[in-house]
């Protein structure tokens, strides 16, 4: 396959990012915060997929600028760490998290992250 023909697939990203965010999460509430020393670049990843997720054009460098629009699991539970917890402000996490509220289920590992971590008050 050519690289013209290359179409990129965010979902891959997106088990990944839900993934960090689990794993970041329980450890939280353990009273460990493993995000600290990559939390920039955590932070940059979710609001550069989910611009392209969103349907930002994606530029020629990106997969030969064709992306296919799916991202897997929502970012919520990123998202509340990064707001409530650090201030952190991610616009297009947000702006994805809520075109895709209310979250269901991937099937996979990821479920109705909606209802424990929408609004959630700082710990």
């Amino acid at each position: 396959m050519n690289a013209s023909a290359r179409v990129g697939f965010l979902m891959h990203v997106g088990h990944a990012l839900a993934a960090s965010a689990h794993i970041a999460e329980s450890a939280w509430h353990q009273g460990v915060d493993p995000s600290g020393e990559q939390s920039a670049r955590l932070r940059s990843a979710l609001e550069f997929h989910s611009k392209y997720r969103l349907g930002a054009e994606a530029p020629p460098w990106l997969c030969g600028g064709r992306v296919e629009r799916t991202m897997g699991p929502g970012p919520e539970v990123a998202l509340r760490h990064y707001e409530a917890r650090t201030g952190a402000k991610l616009p297009y996490t947000q702006a994805l998290v809520e075109e895709t509220r209310p979250a269901g289920t991937d099937g996979l590992f990821v479920a109705r992250e909606t209802v424990g971590h929408a609004e959630a008050p700082p710990a």
